[in-house]
């Protein structure tokens, strides 16, 4: 009988060792998970930063040509307005 009983106490035991160790692998498995993600994330939002500045400056560029071109259109209607002016007078 304490043999029996003695034997399952030794696989008990062992049972709470392999839980104890199983958790303590999980634990450090998922901060291993952890920090791949956040340098993954970092390496991301760097590259999406660097994404909307390239996408911004033709975006900037075309917006300076636009007011570049109203301002010109502005000033032809008013070089037009002077001919009609003059020819009018």
């Amino acid at each position: 009988m304490w043999s029996w009983s003695s034997s399952d106490y030794k696989k008990s035991q062992q049972r709470k060792e392999v839980d104890k160790n199983l958790d303590k692998v999980c634990e450090k498995i998922a901060e291993n998970v952890r920090n791949q993600i956040e340098d993954a994330k970092k390496g991301i939002c760097e590259k999406v930063e660097s994404l909307k500045a390239g996408l911004n400056d033709p975006v900037v560029c075309y917006e300076r040509m636009r007011e570049g071109l109203i301002k010109a259109g502005e000033g032809l209607w008013q070089i037009s307005n002077n001919i009609k002016t003059r020819i009018a007078q």
